[in-house]
């Protein structure tokens, strides 16, 4: 089994962020882990930009429930940064997780949030149905996907800002001043005399005519 999650890791290492189909590879992530794991459904959350992918419509809704949300299993374990093991989820808020896993009968759940560089970028949440419960062992054989999918997650976010960011200006190049040398071989060409050192050119002085 935790050979199968860290396959999972190398390959979500290996997989560039750029030009990345984010919800097709996080609905196949999370489609790997409820056969992996024996979970019933799985669901990422992601910050930004926000959505919620997950390997079936139910877990997507339980997931899209808790977006933005100040309270809930994913809140709390993105505010804490700890796992969040929830027994009973239609006992806990938002009111609009508990109508979706009264609805769609996912009702347990563990939630590992997913931090780069000390910021969390989402979390990855485990349900399941009534009588099926959601450990702790199921979270801790997150842990070598956690990591490397949370750093992916972030590098979506630099390329998509990077890439709404404008232009910078491209700096005009200053012309080199000319050197003595360069000027003195200016003035032959133009038969310009060149005064030497200490000394002044004198105008050529012309009569005038009558």
């Amino acid at each position: 089994m935790s050979d199968a999650i860290l396959d999972l890791a190398l390959r979500t290492a290996s997989t560039p962020a750029v030009g990345l189909d984010l919800d097709k590879h996080l609905t196949e992530t999370c489609s790997t882990l409820v056969r992996t794991l024996r979970a019933t459904a799985a669901v990422v959350v992601v910050l930004e930009p926000a959505g919620a992918h997950g390997s079936d419509g139910a877990a997507v809704l339980i997931g899209q429930s808790q977006l933005g949300a100040s309270v809930g299993p994913v809140a709390n374990a993105l505010r804490s940064g700890r796992p969040m093991l929830t027994p009973d989820l239609l006992r806990v808020g938002p009111p609009a997780l508990a109508a979706a896993a009264s609805g769609c009968g996912l009702v347990t759940s563990g939630v590992l949030p997913l931090c780069a560089l000390s910021r969390p970028v989402g979390a990855i949440q485990l349900l399941g149905a009534r009588g099926w419960s959601i450990e702790s062992g199921h979270l801790d054989r997150l842990a070598p996907l956690a990591d490397v999918l949370a750093a992916q997650l972030a590098n979506v976010v630099a390329l998509a800002r990077a890439a709404r960011a404008p232009p910078r200006p491209t700096p005009v190049p200053r012309s080199p001043l000319p050197s003595a040398e360069a000027a003195s071989e200016t003035a032959r060409s133009l038969k310009v005399p060149t005064p030497r050192s200490g000394s002044a050119v004198v105008p050529p002085r012309y009569s005038a005519k009558s």
